[in-house]
Parts: C-alpha cells; structure tokens; sequence
C-alpha cells in the first residue's frame, strides 16, 4: 500500500507514516529512563517526616510542609511511592466508652415504661455532597491508618421530619 491509503485508513498524517516506514526501527526512548530526579538525601528525610506528621494528605501538602514547593506532581507522587502508599481513612463510630455506658444506664433507667403514650421525633438531612468516604491520601510504610469519624450533617441538603406516636406516623414533612 502506498503511505497515502495507509495514512487515511489509520487517520494519521502522511508524513508520520512516511517517516515510521523509512525508520521502521527507530524506537523512541524515554529520556528519564524511570529514575528518579536528583532529590537530597535531607530533602528525603523531611518529606518522609512531613508525611507522617500531616497522613492522609496529598503529595502537594506533604511537599509543602517539608519546604519543597514547586516539585511537578509525577514528580512528587514517584518519591512518595517509595516512602509511602495510598490509603482511605478507615471510618470508626464516634461514641466513646462513657457515650456507651451512659445509654446502657439510660436504656436500664426507662426499661419497664409504656412507650404508647411517649411521643418519639426525629429528622435526618439528606445531603447533596455526595457520600463520604471518597477522599484518600499518602501515608508512610509502616504507620497504622488514622480514623475520620462520620459527618451527621454536611454540604447542602433537605431536611425532613416525622413523629411516632404508639402506632401513630405523622409525617414525614420536609422543613424549609
């Protein structure tokens, strides 16, 4: 085939297939080879130091907390690799051991009433944020993983209401 019919099945310009056809050999080389840009063994040491002051926080945060601003990201992210790996917060219940003891007690407290005649209300929010749980950051080899607790309420969203009552649902209503 001609580099002309080649060119317009492969939708490139004809001078490229031109050029690959007379040096089909010709491979191009990445001029970094993978290695590493020349970083200090001190600077090495501050962002190791930074990433486990700050965990969870992006490449450009820990850089900036070890006084190296202005490192290009895949630069950044290929030192971080071997310092560090990537991780997600792992998510724990806000209630402590007095939280629970306190609703054990309350619970006990009000065991043998007659909950017919108590009226029961609550709201919840429905946020527009989007769930939680997306964000992740780096976090140096051998740290254990920190824990965020659970937002109730966060960003926009639409409040409803609603009350029991024995059998009784009234609502629910959304709040304005």
């Amino acid at each position: 085939m001609k580099t002309l019919d080649i060119s317009r099945k492969l939708k490139r310009d004809h001078r490229t297939i031109k050029r690959f056809v007379a040096d089909s050999e010709h491979r191009r080389v990445c001029a970094d080879k993978g290695t590493l840009r020349k970083i200090s063994a001190r600077s090495m040491h501050q962002i190791k130091r930074a990433a486990a002051k700050i965990p969870l926080h992006s490449s450009k945060q820990i850089f900036e907390a070890a006084g190296a601003s202005g490192v290009p990201r895949t630069s950044r992210c290929r030192v971080l690799q071997s310092l560090a790996t990537v991780h997600k917060p792992s998510i724990c219940s806000p209630l402590t051991n007095a939280h629970q003891q306190k609703r054990l007690h309350w619970a006990k407290k009000y065991m043998k009433t007659n909950f017919q005649t108590v009226l029961f209300t609550d709201e919840c929010r429905a946020t527009l944020d989007g769930p939680d749980g997306w964000n992740s950051g780096w976090l140096v080899d051998g740290h254990p993983v920190p824990t965020r607790l659970r937002r109730q309420q966060g960003g926009g969203g639409v409040m409803f209401w609603a009350r029991i009552m024995g059998t009784e649902l009234v609502g629910p209503f959304r709040v304005p």
